[in-house]
């Protein structure tokens, strides 16, 4: 088991140090790349292979990473930030639009009472159900 278990690191390995030594499909350089990372706050070129960013750095290392179809982007000094990927809710919007009803699409009266379920009690009593108008005394 153990054999197998090496051998797969050692084939996972060799995939992923020729995935890392392919060619850039796409370098950015002369830019200022801020890059949300400690050990490297500011870069000078960006690699990207497929949709991954395959490399950050200064721009000799990177441009190593050339090959015969790789797209060469001088950006003039151009300021490349990280993705910033906003994800909220508008959740007073969201509660507000739930308290309203949708008619759109509606022809008639008689389509918004079979397509609303509205329930309405006073007293205790359900006078008004679904389209359905009951007396007081809930007939």
């Amino acid at each position: 088991m153990r054999t197998v278990f090496g051998f797969s690191l050692m084939i996972a390995a060799l995939f992923s140090s020729a995935a890392h030594n392919a060619p850039a499909d796409v370098i950015f350089h002369h830019a200022t790349i801020y890059t949300a990372d400690d050990r490297l706050p500011r870069a000078g070129a960006i690699a990207i292979r497929g949709d991954r960013i395959a490399a950050v750095g200064t721009p000799s290392d990177i441009l190593k990473l050339k090959g015969p179809s790789t797209r060469i982007v001088d950006v003039g000094g151009a300021t490349i930030l990280p993705g910033l990927h906003d994800s909220h809710g508008h959740f007073v919007a969201l509660g507000a639009s739930r308290q309203t009803l949708d008619l759109r699409g509606t022809t008639s009266y008689d389509r918004i009472l079979t397509t609303t379920v509205i329930r309405t009690i006073i007293g205790g009593q359900t006078v008004y159900e679904s389209g359905r108008l009951k007396n007081a005394g809930g007939t």
